[in-house]
């Protein structure tokens, strides 16, 4: 699983600066199953659904009760990929939105 993240990091970064990608490229990248979600799949953003991380604060221990139509759409918020989930246009969840978007409507 590390490997699909040093790929990414690979594509992405040259000599430890980030590269200048333009959304087209951005576009190829999510066609790749790289992408872990919190129930441990890699895959593809090319669905077009809705994808986002969790905030540091929210432990994923206790979101059993979440559907896995939900689960899938959680990315592991890994720090090194915080820069290219926001490039992605990623967006970073707290768990009140979390239940408010998610959970309670």
């Amino acid at each position: 699983q590390q490997e699909c993240d040093h790929f990414l990091a690979l594509l992405t970064e040259r000599r430890g600066s980030r590269l200048s990608l333009l959304p087209s490229d951005f576009n190829h990248l999510k066609l790749l199953p790289l992408f872990e979600t919190i129930s441990g799949r890699r895959i593809a953003l090319s669905d077009g659904n809705d994808h986002f991380t969790l905030e540091r604060s929210v432990t994923t221990d206790h979101l059993h009760y979440l559907p896995e139509s939900l689960r899938s759409k959680i990315l592991v918020g890994k720090p090194e990929m915080r820069d290219i989930y926001a490039d992605m246009g990623i967006r970073e969840l707290d768990e009140a939105t979390l239940l408010k978007n998610y959970v309670l409507p």
